[in-house]
């Protein structure tokens, strides 16, 4: 099973949602069947909306995916996600994200992505690691003196 979650935070509450925000974080953690091996990965960016986050916390499991002919569930508390990843191509918001997404999807057999609510312990974890990530962005920008 894959779960994963994007994280973004600004530095200006004054911002829409569609602004790009200045700290942001990804996660995904992918497990086996019964739960004995696990594969938890988060990372950093700048300067992305929580869409674009979502995207790339889902095309870096992807990417992790070890057995690409087998049936993958990705497990997604992002609507954005969820709701549009059959359509990737036609999405002309975020296209460079969802072109990501298609190329990595064509290399798997058979993928659905489904919306979890945090609720979802896995979904939680993701969650608190990409929170974190974003955390870790903003201190080394504020330590440059880019804040």
């Amino acid at each position: 099973m894959v779960y994963t979650d994007g994280a973004a935070k600004n530095n200006n509450e004054s911002l829409s949602m569609e602004e790009k925000c200045r700290y942001c974080g990804w996660a995904y953690k992918i497990t086996d069947e019964q739960e004995n091996k696990c594969d938890i990965q988060s990372g950093g960016e700048r300067n992305k909306t929580n869409n674009q986050m979502e995207l790339l916390a889902v095309i870096y499991a992807m990417r992790a995916i070890e057995d690409k002919s087998a049936e993958v569930e990705i497990y997604t508390d992002s609507q954005y996600v969820s709701e549009n990843y059959k359509n990737a191509s036609g999405m002309s918001s975020n296209q460079p994200y969802w072109q990501m997404f298609e190329e990595e999807n064509e290399k798997i057999s058979n993928i659905n992505i489904l919306w979890r609510s945090r609720d979802n312990s896995a979904i939680r974890e993701v969650d608190c690691l990409a929170q974190k990530e974003a955390g870790k962005m903003k201190e080394i920008l504020e330590k440059q003196g880019n804040h």
